[in-house]
C-alpha cells in the first residue's frame, strides 16, 4: 500500500544496519537491504510475528536476503539485457526514425552510454545449426570479448567490438569453427549500427560468392569492388570508346582494359604497369600503342582521365576482374 511504502520509505532513510523495522497500520515489519556493488536494488520485507525475532538472530533471515538479493540481480540483469537485443533488433530494421527517438527508447538500458568502435556479423549456417550449439557459441564470445553483447538477428550473430579487443583472437575462432565473420568500418555511436550492418552483410554475401570459408575479414577491403557491382550493367556511365575496347577484349580474349586502367593507375609509367601486370615491357608498350592508335583513346588528357578509370572498373568487375580492387 502507498502507506507502506511511505512507512519503508521513511525507515530506510535513517537506517544504519543492512535490515530495519518500520510498522504499518497494525503489522510490525523487518525490511532487508537489497544491494549489489553498493547499490541499493531493493528490499525484502518480512512481516514479524511471534518468534520472528529468533530468525533474525540465527542469521536464517540475512541468508535468504542475500539469495533474494543475488536472484533479483539477474531477473532484473536479464530483463534489461533482453530490452537493449529488442532496440537493436528495432534499430537494425530501421523502425527508429531518427536518433532522438532511439536514444528516448535506449534511456534505460546500456545502450545509453555504449560506445564500441565496430560491429562483427557472424555466419553461422556452417556451425553446429542448434539452438544449443548457438547459445554456446554467443557465451564463448561474450567471455572472450568484453562488452560484446552478442546477439542473433536474421540467422547471423552480431557482436560489437571496441579498441582493445583482440581481433587476432577473433579470426582464430573463425578459422577454427569454420565461421564467415564480416568486421564493419568504424561508426561515429551506436545510431549508425544499421549501416555499418548493411555492408557488412553485403561483403558477407559476396565473400560467399567467392566461395571462401573460415574468415574474419574487414568490409573497408571489400568496399570498391561491392560498389562497382552494383553499378554493372550501367552502359550510360561507360564511355563509347571505353564500350569498343571491352567488345574488343571480349572477342579476342584481349587485355586492353585492364591495361589501361593499369596505366592510368600508375600515372603513364610503363614500367610500374609492366610490374603490376607482370607482363613484358614490349606486350604493354604494343596494348598502349593499339589503344591510342585503333581506338583513338587519348591516354594523355587529363580531363578524361576520371571517366575512363570510372568506365574501366565498371568494365573489369562485370568481367570478374576482382584483383584489381582489393
Amino acid at each position: 500500500s502507498f502507506e507502506a511504502g511511505a512507512a519503508l520509505s521513511r525507515a530506510a532513510q535513517t537506517a544504519e544496519k543492512e535490515y530495519f523495522t518500520f510498522e504499518t497500520g497494525s503489522l510490525k515489519c523487518l525490511a532487508y537491504t537489497l544491494s549489489d556493488a553498493g547499490a541499493v536494488i531493493g528490499y525484502m520485507i518480512c512481516i514479524i510475528k511471534d518468534g520472528g525475532e529468533a530468525l533474525l538472530k540465527n542469521g536464517e533471515l540475512s541468508f535468504a536476503a542475500a539469495l533474494v538479493s543475488k536472484q533479483f540481480y539477474f531477473e532484473r540483469r536479464q530483463i534489461v539485457k533482453s530490452t537493449a537485443e529488442e532496440i537493436l533488433t528495432e534499430l537494425l530494421d530501421g523502425e527508429f526514425s531518427d536518433e532522438a527517438r532511439f536514444k528516448l527508447r535506449a534511456a534505460s538500458t546500456y545502450l545509453s552510454s555504449f560506445n564500441p568502435e565496430r560491429l562483427a556479423v557472424i555466419d553461422i549456417s556452417n556451425y553446429g545449426g542448434s539452438t544449443e550449439a548457438d547459445g554456446f557459441l554467443r557465451k564463448t564470445l561474450e567471455n572472450e570479448f568484453h562488452a560484446s553483447h552478442p546477439f542473433i538477428y536474421k540467422n547471423k550473430i552480431v557482436m560489437f567490438i571496441h579498441r582493445d579487443h583482440d581481433i587476432s583472437r577473433l579470426a582464430e575462432i573463425a578459422k577454427g569453427e569454420n565461421l564467415k565473420i564480416a568486421m564493419s568500418d568504424v561508426f561515429g555511436g551506436i545510431f549508425a549500427v544499421k549501416s555499418a550492418f548493411d555492408f557488412a552483410l553485403e561483403t558477407l554475401d559476396y565473400l560467399t560468392l567467392c566461395g571462401k570459408n573460415g574468415f574474419c575479414e574487414d568490409s573497408e577491403k571489400y568496399a570498391v569492388i561491392i560498389t562497382l557491382k552494383k553499378l554493372s550493367g550501367k552502359n550510360e556511365l561507360i564511355k563509347g570508346d571505353i564500350l569498343s575496347l571491352a567488345k574488343y577484349d571480349k572477342e579476342n580474349s584481349g587485355a586492353l582494359c585492364e591495361t589501361l586502367y593499369t596505366y592510368l593507375c600508375c600515372h603513364h609509367s610503363l614500367m610500374e604497369t609492366c610490374n603490376r601486370l607482370f607482363t613484358h615491357r614490349n606486350t604493354v608498350l604494343y596494348r598502349i600503342n593499339k589503344i591510342k592508335e585503333d581506338f583513338n583513346i587519348d591516354t594523355e588528357d587529363p580531363k578524361k582521365h576520371f571517366s575512363y578509370l570510372i568506365s574501366l572498373a565498371i568494365i573489369l568487375a562485370e568481367n570478374k576482374k576482382d584483383k584489381f580492387f582489393i
